[in-house]
């Protein structure tokens, strides 16, 4: 097969074998309706997750994971938390998201009143991790409250359907 292209009014041919990467290999979707609650400022495994098996080294994996979380804190004005994808490959466990601290992390409502504060929101991860295997890898979503307020982060994958989709593009 092969592709015309014009160059400045002369047609040129192109090998279609030299135009790669890009495809979609394989698609794999993972879903939890199970609530994932936390009272900890140490992440700790949700129950959404999905499993793929790179046909290269070369792949790249995309990542999207969406689930719907709960910010809570009953009698302050912070609500803080982190919310992250991991991914283990054999016994070896990585931060793909790289939320570095929990602290104030990548979820956080603040209540002016400093009355307490409960926050229900959907929320999306969108990574492209380059794994350089074709081993089997699991990718994970993860949750902690934050160190700077909050009393509980909640995955309410009882509201909405909680799901992880992995899309294995070649390199």
């Amino acid at each position: 097969d092969e592709f015309l292209i014009s160059d400045a009014g002369v047609l040129k041919r192109l090998d279609a074998s030299l135009i790669g990467g890009g495809k979609v290999l394989q698609v794999v979707q993972g879903t939890s309706t199970t609530v994932f609650n936390t009272t900890s400022t140490t992440y700790a495994n949700s129950s959404l997750s999905g499993v793929i098996t790179p046909s290269s080294t070369s792949s790249k994996i995309l990542v999207m994971a969406s689930q719907t979380i709960q910010t809570y804190n009953a009698s302050g004005a912070y609500g803080t938390g982190g919310w992250k994808i991991i991914k283990t490959i054999g016994t070896t466990t990585t931060d793909v998201t790289v939320v570095n601290s929990t602290s104030n992390g990548n979820i956080f409502v603040y209540d002016y009143g400093n009355s307490g504060i409960s926050v229900i929101r959907p929320a999306s991860l969108i990574i492209l991790d380059i794994p350089n295997t074709t081993s089997e890898i699991t990718y994970r979503t993860q949750a902690a409250i934050g160190s700077n307020g909050g009393s509980n982060v909640a995955l309410l994958d009882n509201l909405t359907t909680g799901t992880i989709i992995l899309m294995e593009i070649a390199g």
